[in-house]
């Protein structure tokens, strides 16, 4: 309202307005009014960035359903639409189910010049899942096993198996859907050897007996 008559050259009355109800607003509040009370002339609102960021956004206020209902209800009793539309127009109200809230929490969370932060600021996405592991095929060895059904068969050669697909690696792993994107972490590209190793360990691994 105080931009509005200001914008309308209306400084006197704009003064008038930030000495009567200033005071009456909250100390976190009186930085920001001592900011706007600079602003006097509808020229010095042009490029202002404080000025600027009470057109663009409104102000957040946290409130729960029932306390809002009961607001709303008042002022349609007494007929306030003045009230009714600068709410609307400048204030967003993120309302929550349950109490509400004493006036320590209320001080605790209020904000200033664009009031109590919204739930979505503090969110963001995190990746917390595992990269993806590197595609190592692996070949078993070569088995040989004896035949030693027939006892007078001690002139025969030992019978080879056929190298056959570590079945530790046949399966398929499964993408993690917390995991990161394979682009977003450039991670060098395993060596042989190294490879070997983590085949080496894997396989140790799936032979420990379960205490």
């Amino acid at each position: 309202m105080y931009l509005e008559l200001v914008y309308n050259n209306h400084s006197e009355q704009a003064k008038q307005l930030l000495e009567k109800y200033g005071p009456s607003l909250d100390d976190h509040h009186q930085t920001d009014l001592k900011r706007l009370s600079n602003v006097t002339k509808r020229e010095q609102m042009a490029g202002n960035e404080f000025t600027d960021t009470f057109k663009s956004n409104q102000f957040i206020i946290r409130i729960s359903r029932d306390t809002l209902s009961i607001l709303k209800r008042h002022l349609q009793e007494k007929k306030h639409s003045v009230l009714l539309n600068i709410i609307q127009e400048h204030l967003y109200f993120d309302m929550y189910e349950g109490t509400a809230r004493n006036k320590q929490q209320i001080e605790a969370t209020s904000g200033a010049t664009l009031g109590e932060a919204t739930r979505q600021d503090n969110k963001a996405k995190v990746y917390y899942g595992l990269l993806k592991e590197p595609d190592i095929q692996c070949v078993a060895p070569a088995e040989e096993e004896e035949d030693e059904a027939n006892a007078g068969g001690e002139g025969d050669k030992p019978k080879k198996k056929k190298a056959k697909k570590d079945p530790l690696f046949s399966k398929k792993t499964k993408s993690d859907p917390n995991a990161p994107p394979v682009g977003r972490m450039f991670l060098p590209n395993l060596k042989d050897a190294d490879k070997l190793e983590k085949v080496k360990a894997l396989r140790e691994a799936s032979k420990r007996s379960i205490l």
